[in-house]
């Protein structure tokens, strides 16, 4: 598989420009094989080119993610943010690095378990989070 994309951002006014919200532009390309090494493997790479605050960065991406049968699957990867909103704490970083592992099951038809664990790199600390999902779907 090979997608590509542009993503822009412009504020209607350049007054509101904010600590959340910024100007920027982001382009991609993303190619993806399956079945690699074993069935249920894919390997997904990704270059990207971002622009904002009169900086640019090229950078990348990847994600190995494998299925066992339907109900169970998990993945690893990385990838680069020039902009990331930390919810928690109400803070946005820039420059940052994440690296993720995570594990989906799925307990009954209408209930999915994900199981994650992040680790950042951004322009002041390093930390980890770890989370625990449950979707209902109907």
């Amino acid at each position: 598989d090979l997608q590509g994309g542009w993503d822009m951002r412009r504020l209607h006014d350049a007054a509101d420009e904010g600590e959340f919200n910024r100007e920027y532009e982001r382009g991609f390309l993303t190619g993806a094989v399956h079945d690699v090494l074993v069935e249920g493997a894919s390997l997904t790479l990704t270059g990207e080119r971002w622009l904002g605050d009169g900086s640019e960065v090229s950078t990348w991406g990847v994600d190995l993610s494998q299925e066992w049968g339907q109900d169970v699957s998990g993945s690893v990867g990385s990838y680069y943010s020039m902009y990331k909103d930390d919810f928690l704490l109400g803070e946005e970083h820039q420059d940052v690095r994440t690296w993720y592992a995570k594990l989906k099951y799925r307990s009954d038809p209408t209930l999915t378990w994900t199981f994650g664990f992040d680790h950042e790199d951004n322009e002041i600390d390093s930390y980890d989070t770890r989370t625990l999902r449950a979707a209902w779907s109907f």
